[in-house]
C-alpha cells in the first residue's frame, strides 16, 4: 500500500494501480479487512484523478460501509481526498476545500498527519479558487521553512506557499517550487508548471507563462488528468495560444505520445530528462524521435524547434 502510494505522488500511475491491486487482492485472500479499504480508498483517489467519478464514488461508499465506527483515521482521510478531486473535477473548488479541511481539524474522525503532508498542495489549490486563502495560509504556517522534512512533504509545502502567497514574494516561492520539484515526478512538477505559469498570466507575463503550461498540458495529457488537463489548456488559450490549431496539422502525423516527446525534444530536454519525465528509457524516447524526424522533414532538434514555434 505504500509503494502505491509512494506512485500516485509522483504520478506514476499505472505503476501505482497494478501495486494497488495486488495489495487488495492479497488483503482479500488473507481476510485483512483493514488492508482490504485502505487500498480501496487509494483506488478512489486514483480513479479520481483520471476522471472516473463514478467509480470512484462507488469505492468510497464501499469503504464507508465497513470503516463505519472504526478509528481509521488514515483511511477516511484518503476517502476525503478523493471526494475533494472529484469535487474540484466537477469545477466545485469551495467544495473541494471544505470536504478536505477536516483532515486538518483535531478532533476529526479523518484528522490524520501523515495524510496532511500528502494533501497540503490540494487544500492550498483548492482554497486559492475557492476564496479560503487566509484560512489555508493559517493552517500551513506551523510546517516552518520545510527543512528536514521528506522530499515529498517539502514540494507539496513549497507548492502550498507559492500557491497562497501574495505580493512580491510569490514569484521566488514559486521559482523554489520548480527547482526542488523533480523532473522524474510528472505529477507534482506539471502542477507547480501549472500554477506558476497561471500566476504569471495573471501578471501579464505571458510569454513566459505558456513554456510552463505547456508542459504542464503535455503531462496531464500523458497521465490522463482531465480536469487539470482542462484547466491548463483554457489557461494556454488564455496567453493567446489556440491549442486546437496548435496541434491539429501535427497531429494528424504524429501519435499523441510521439507529438509529446517532440515537444519536450524541442524545449531542450535530453532523451534522459524526456525518460525521466515520461516514465521511459532513454533508449525508447530515441527511438521515438528517429520516427518523428522523418514524418515531420526535420534532420535536427533546432530544426523540430523551429517547426513547433512556427506551429505554436
Amino acid at each position: 500500500a505504500q509503494h502505491a502510494q509512494a506512485a500516485v505522488v509522483v504520478g506514476d500511475w499505472d505503476l501505482a494501480h497494478a501495486v494497488n491491486e495486488e495489495a487488495f487482492a492479497l488483503a482479500e485472500a488473507g481476510g485483512q479487512q483493514l488492508w482490504s479499504i485502505r487500498a480501496r480508498a487509494t483506488r478512489a483517489v486514483l480513479l479520481a484523478f483520471r476522471g472516473d467519478l463514478a467509480g470512484s464514488a462507488a469505492d468510497i461508499a464501499a469503504v464507508e460501509r465497513v470503516a463505519a465506527g472504526r478509528s481509521v483515521g488514515a483511511v477516511l482521510a484518503t476517502l476525503r481526498l478523493a471526494r475533494s478531486i472529484a469535487l474540484f473535477d466537477s469545477d466545485d473548488p469551495a467544495g473541494a476545500y471544505q470536504t478536505l479541511r477536516p483532515v486538518f481539524e483535531p478532533g476529526s474522525p479523518s484528522h490524520h498527519l501523515a495524510s496532511q503532508r500528502r494533501t497540503l498542495c490540494y487544500l492550498a489549490e483548492a482554497a486559492v479558487r475557492s476564496g479560503d486563502g487566509e484560512d489555508a495560509r493559517e493552517l500551513i504556517a506551523g510546517y516552518g521553512d520545510g527543512h528536514g522534512l521528506p522530499l515529498s512533504t517539502a514540494v507539496n509545502l513549497a507548492q502550498a506557499r507559492a500557491l497562497l502567497a501574495e505580493g512580491p514574494d510569490a514569484e521566488e516561492l514559486f521559482e523554489r517550487a520548480l527547482r526542488i520539484t523533480p523532473r522524474q515526478w510528472p505529477w507534482p512538477r506539471a502542477r507547480v508548471e501549472l500554477a506558476y505559469g497561471m500566476w504569471l498570466r495573471r501578471d501579464r507575463r505571458p510569454r513566459l507563462a505558456r513554456p510552463l503550461l505547456r508542459e504542464a498540458c503535455h503531462t496531464f495529457e500523458v497521465l490522463g488528468a482531465a480536469a487539470w488537463r482542462e484547466i491548463a489548456g483554457r489557461e494556454l488559450r488564455a496567453t493567446g495560444v489556440d491549442r486546437g490549431q496548435q496541434g491539429s496539422a501535427l497531429t494528424e502525423r504524429l501519435s499523441a505520445q510521439e507529438l509529446t516527446i517532440a515537444q519536450l525534444a524541442a524545449s531542450g530536454m535530453t532523451n534522459r530528462e524526456i525518460g525521466d519525465r515520461l516514465l521511459l528509457s532513454p533508449r525508447t524516447v530515441g527511438w521515438h524521435l528517429h520516427r518523428v524526424f522523418p514524418k515531420l522533414n526535420v534532420t535536427s532538434r533546432t530544426h523540430l524547434a523551429a517547426l513547433l514555434a512556427t506551429a505554436a
